[in-house]
């Protein structure tokens, strides 16, 4: 049983891993202005993930890693804000639209992969919830931006 932990655990932390790699590289098909950093570190996982995709997870998860802690704080503030402050309800909302555009092409390949394998579908999982949990949020923010427009 506590193998079965482990492996769910792992199986998450790979999930958030990609998704964060597909977020980048999401941004980077709409010609959207990444960070020089950011770039800098997706180019250098993407020349190694054919020939060393360990090594590539570990560059993109120490990288990102940071990042995400990053972006946590400035969420937090945003929706800390957002009870008072329209720009920042909308910018919320900006980026929980985009949490959702990647997730659902996230959970797009989740599903194609859990087909093809035949496994147990816990990424497919972890990925319904956080879409979910998304769009309970983006609804909060929605209503919140209603009440501050009035």
């Amino acid at each position: 049983m506590r193998f079965l932990s482990i492996l769910g655990i792992l199986a998450g932390a790979t999930v958030i891993i990609l998704g964060l790699w597909s977020r980048a590289r999401f941004w980077r098909r709409e010609a959207r202005r990444l960070p020089s950093e950011d770039e800098a570190t997706l180019d250098m996982a993407d020349r190694l993930w054919k020939s060393d995709p360990a090594t590539a997870q570990r560059i993109l998860s120490d990288h990102f890693e940071k990042d995400g802690e990053r972006e946590d704080a400035e969420r937090a503030d945003l929706r800390a804000q957002a009870r008072t402050s329209r720009a920042a309800a909308e910018e919320l909302r900006r980026r929980l639209l985009e949490d959702l555009e990647v997730w659902g092409t996230l959970l797009k390949d989740s599903r194609k992969k859990a087909q093809k394998a035949g496994g147990d579908g816990q990424a497919t999982a972890n990925l319904e919830q956080w879409e979910r949990e998304a769009r309970l949020e983006l609804a909060e923010v929605d209503d919140l931006i209603r009440t501050l427009a009035h």
